[in-house]
């Protein structure tokens, strides 16, 4: 990748790319650079496709049916027949057994594997091996002017976590120093190739740490680990504008970008590489593998209101008057299953109200209408019920109590779809999982006239975060389930 030349010229097509889009990659002092808006970007927009450089599978299995896939096209097959050298992968056909070895890297990682048999396939070294492998394998078939190419030479490679730094560097250097070996099996013609090659595949590792992506199906359930030189130009925010979400299937492995807010001329476009409902302190924790400190909007906003309310607990306690401070309002004392019904129910008929609002005004009318809740009701929103009333939710749909452990379910269910059409960005993925699975729940229920209800406002939010073109088999679902309540 010495050619100056061709990788300016793959700058240049990274610059139409985004052209097409409406965007503008720009430097940026704080941040390298940022993409901006050339033009309104009105919320539903695709922003990105991207295939994936290089994908390394979580699983060898089918995320819905549980069968065993193709390690190359990751179709289902009753006859896999593994590699007969290492035997840590399976193919449904010879043509899926040359291209992975040839076009994706695998010969490589056959090598380690085989001459390496205490290394276990699954292992964090093992899995950098692939990645290191793959990407490998795809930069060395594109050219040089491939826009993806060209965005992958410029990424930056941040220092790892320092609380997993220790782990990290032995991964990364086991990972690298494997490679370099495999690359070069016989060194002798040049004594200083393994080390080269050591020294780059670390800085590869190092890009990946901070750059990769989480693959995830519609239910947002992780499949693997990509490379997307292309979508890591998008830099953070805690309050997107934007979101990350795949297309994955039938060997398709491919990022697309949405907007879920209208974005104005020169303002960044943003995604989030965390989850946006945690709080300000676990946000900030699991960002220090990317190398920053966020310092969004809403996260000087909530450090500011945190640096306030820890002001107040020393004067409380100071006064003699803190001793109720830190007592856990969220647990199972301050709620009833009735509460929760009606609590929920007014989220949604408040979301339903409010969806077709303009964004600045549907984030003041959000805020003010929390504020006219009681003490009780905004605590059983808090996030911090999430884990309770997640554990709940699975219990009672998995009891095999059938109609009453629907019931049962039916308002955990409906209390964490209320926590995240409150606590995530509108339009956020999420909140489509949840409603297509209570709008799912209702019906069975009975409750055609709320499960319309639930269906059409999971439509809303797949229509902006998925598009009406992208492959989506939950879009399928609730147009499946909105046929079967409107029926009945």
């Amino acid at each position: 990748m010495g050619d100056a030349g061709g990788l300016a010229q793959g700058c240049r097509r990274i610059d139409s790319l985004l052209e097409e889009r409406g965007l503008r990659l720009v430097p940026s002092a704080a941040k390298h650079r940022s993409i901006v808006a050339a033009r309104h970007i009105p919320r539903g927009s695709t922003l990105l496709v991207e295939p994936s450089l290089a994908t390394v599978w979580l699983s060898d299995t089918d995320d819905q049916s549980g069968d065993p896939v193709c390690s190359r096209c990751r179709r289902t097959s009753t006859a896999l027949k593994r590699c007969s050298s290492c035997k840590s992968v399976a193919y449904c056909s010879t043509a899926c057994q040359r291209s992975d070895w040839t076009d994706a890297g695998h010969r490589l990682v056959c090598t380690v594997l085989r001459t390496h048999p205490s290394l276990h396939p699954s292992s964090p070294a093992s899995l950098d091996l692939v990645m290191l492998a793959r990407v490998h394998a795809a930069v060395s078939r594109l050219p040089e002017t491939d826009p993806q190419v060209a965005s992958l030479a410029s990424l930056l490679g941040h220092a790892d976590d320092p609380t997993t730094a220790a782990a990290a560097a032995a991964h990364s250097h086991d990972a690298a120093d494997l490679f370099a070996v495999a690359l070069h099996p016989s060194p002798s013609t040049d004594p200083d190739a393994r080390s080269r090659s050591k020294t780059a595949a670390a800085h590869r590792l190092r890009q990946f740490r901070c750059n990769n992506f989480t693959a995830t199906n519609n239910e947002l359930f992780a499949l693997g680990e990509c490379l997307q030189p292309l979508g890591s130009l998008f830099n953070h925010s805690c309050c997107p504008n934007a979101v990350a979400v795949y297309d994955v299937g039938d060997g398709r492995c491919v990022l697309v970008v949405r907007s879920i807010r209208d974005v104005a001329v020169g303002e960044e476009v943003c995604i989030s590489y965390v989850d946006t409902i945690a709080g300000l302190a676990d946000r900030r924790r699991h960002l220090q593998r990317y190398g920053f400190v966020c310092e969004c909007e809403r996260c000087l906003s909530e450090a500011e209101s945190a640096a306030g309310q820890d002001g107040q607990d020393g004067e409380s306690r100071q006064s003699g008057q803190g001793g109720q401070h830190g007592q856990d309002t969220t647990k199972s004392g301050i709620k009833s299953h009735e509460q929760m019904i009606r609590v929920g129910w007014q989220v949604v008929d408040w979301h339903v109200q409010h969806k077709d609002d303009a964004d600045d005004g549907y984030d003041r009318a959000k805020m003010e209408w929390m504020d006219t809740l009681s003490k009780s009701d905004r605590a059983l929103l808090s996030v911090g019920m999430l884990h309770e009333a997640g554990n709940a939710f699975s219990d009672h749909l998995s009891s095999g109590d059938g109609q009453h452990g629907l019931e049962q379910a039916m308002p955990w269910g409906l209390l964490i779809l209320a926590i995240h059409l409150m606590g995530y960005p509108r339009f956020h993925p999420m909140p489509c999982v949840q409603a297509t699975a209570m709008a799912r729940l209702v019906l069975s229920l009975n409750d055609c006239k709320n499960a319309v209800k639930l269906g059409r406002l999971a439509q809303d939010f797949i229509l902006v975060a998925y598009g009406p073109d992208m492959p989506c088999p939950m879009r399928d679902s609730v147009k499946a389930l909105l046929r079967e309540a409107l029926r009945q």
